[in-house]
């Protein structure tokens, strides 16, 4: 009887921890499925950002058979999976018009391994 109490407790204790936890995250953070989502600042001077922004514009094209032409980094976000994803919305010109776009790429730094997982215009509702 004392054992299943002591686990009973210990269940508890574990679930009252992970919830605190995942409160402290949630209030720091966005979260999704797979990782805590952390915002990435002054991302207009980052030289990182712009490279893989630059990376998904060059995708896009290559496989839309487009003509964008990469503006800036206008909001970057990372999240640890298997790897690192990123979501940028990126300003890109497509002719004379600019517009927002969202893209998603997932980066596996170590194996030299990177992505392009969605490209679209940007929803600006």
């Amino acid at each position: 009887m004392k054992q299943s109490v002591v686990i009973a407790w210990l269940v508890c204790v574990v679930a009252v921890s992970g919830s605190m936890a995942v409160m402290a995250v949630r209030d720091s953070a966005v979260m999704r499925l797979g990782g805590v989502v952390q915002s990435i600042p002054d991302v207009t001077n980052n030289t990182e950002m712009e490279a893989l922004a630059r990376f998904a514009v060059s995708e896009f094209n290559n496989n839309k058979n487009s003509l964008l032409e990469f503006v800036r980094v206008v909001k970057a976000t990372q999240q640890v999976v298997a790897g690192l994803k990123y979501y940028l919305t990126i300003e890109a010109k497509d002719g004379t018009t600019v517009n927002l776009y969202e893209a998603k790429i997932w980066l596996q730094p170590w194996s030299n391994f990177q992505k392009l997982e969605e490209f679209k215009l940007a929803d600006l509702n």
